[in-house]
């Protein structure tokens, strides 16, 4: 007997899996005019079919014929505006992607795998997104940094800045990186992505720059496909951690449940000031670390002792 083909165990899609309330009574699809909403229906069916996250790379300058042909929609009804599509750079994100059943069919099918490879000693690589705690372990040590990557990004800019030219002087968060077609290039547009995905531009950026830094790879050495639904599993599973911590404070506690809920919130706004401190006014140096100016440094060491008290009080 011969083990299954891998085309039967990954199968295309082949429906439109739509949450109602969420999509064709939502207020922004009923806010819209109806060849919009026809335009938008031929975008979302190609990016089911391709299962790109609802992210369709590199399309800005595609002409009529071609739109035609992929999406079945044409370049002027795509120049109309809309608030179910944006374009990110030269990529078009679509409103209203599948993200959770795109998940079930990716779960699926890894159990398949699973199975098949049970049944005919096959050996698999993990496809298990790692979680936020293991990224920034990882990051510290077996990758560079986002001090250290932001230091380079700095000092590139530095060698290629004219002399006493004030005017090269850039914004650190709009530099350009080499990046796998369809991803953001720069911090700025990968905090563009975290509208799509509902999280903080923060944590967008974060992981970002953690990915830039392992070039692109995951925890599994595997390469990342799509950023944007490499972000939302991520996302869901830094929710999902804050819930049991969440759940866990008030089982403890009893009535004192929502005191230590405060607490977790000061903590979670005082690592973002943190880390947007180290972001902007912190670079890395062979010698160690510098910050812009004393007050930076102070700022982030007063920071990190009251997060370090509100934890011992958890």
């Amino acid at each position: 007997m011969q083990p299954p083909r891998l085309a039967v165990l990954f199968s295309p899609v082949r429906y439109l899996n739509l949450d109602i309330p969420l999509t064709v009574r939502n207020a922004i699809y009923i806010g819209e005019e109806p060849l919009n909403r026809a335009t938008w229906l031929g975008l979302l069916t190609y990016c089911c079919e391709q299962e790109n996250g609802g992210i369709i790379a590199n399309c800005h300058d595609w002409g009529d014929r071609k739109w035609q042909q992929t999406c079945a929609v044409t370049l002027p009804e795509m120049q109309r505006p809309s608030a179910l599509w944006a374009w990110v750079g030269n990529d078009l994100h679509v409103w209203g992607y599948p993200e959770k059943q795109q998940a079930e069919v990716e779960r699926k099918r890894a159990g398949g795998l699973k199975t098949a490879a049970k049944r005919w000693g096959y050996e698999l690589p993990s496809y298990e997104l790692p979680s936020e705690t293991e990224t920034e372990e990882e990051g510290n040590s077996n990758s560079k940094s986002k001090g250290e990557l932001r230091g380079e990004l700095q000092a590139q800019l530095v060698a290629e800045q004219p002399e006493n030219d004030s005017s090269a002087i850039m914004n650190i968060q709009d530099v350009e990186v080499e990046a796998p077609r369809g991803f953001p290039r720069s911090e700025k547009q990968a905090s563009e992505v975290a509208a799509f995905v509902g999280c903080p531009p923060e944590f967008a950026v974060r992981l970002w720059t953690w990915l830039a830094g392992k070039h692109w790879m995951d925890k599994n050495g595997m390469r990342v496909g799509n950023f944007r639904r490499w972000l939302r599993g991520h996302w869901l599973n830094e929710e999902e951690r804050r819930r049991g911590v969440q759940a866990k404070a008030e089982q403890k506690n009893g009535g004192n449940g929502g005191s230590d809920w405060t607490k977790l919130k000061k903590i979670e706004l005082k690592e973002r000031e943190m880390d947007k401190l180290k972001r902007e006014h912190y670079t890395e140096e062979p010698m160690g670390g510098r910050w812009d100016t004393p007050e930076h440094r102070e700022r982030f060491k007063t920071l990190k002792t009251e997060t370090f008290h509100l934890r011992k009080e958890l």
